[in-house]
């Protein structure tokens, strides 16, 4: 599993930014805001390691279920 320090710097900030406005503003518990750190640092970890490849091979995938012609 992909912690926040897997993370490059700018990733880092923003996931931490997003669980300070969880934390200070939507006034979320501490919990809640530990398991959006988790969840986001994994998120944004897996979708950095996805390539060009990928990310066609999926754009096609939702086109066919689109039920456009493939």
């Amino acid at each position: 599993m992909c912690g926040i320090n897997a993370l490059n710097a700018a990733n880092r900030d923003l996931v931490e930014a997003y669980c300070r406005h969880l934390a200070d503003e939507r006034r979320l518990s501490a919990h809640t805001v530990l398991a959006a750190r988790r969840d986001l640092a994994w998120i944004t970890a897996s979708l950095l390691q996805l390539t060009q490849h990928d990310l066609r091979s999926l754009a096609a995938e939702r086109q066919c279920q689109g039920g456009i012609a493939c």
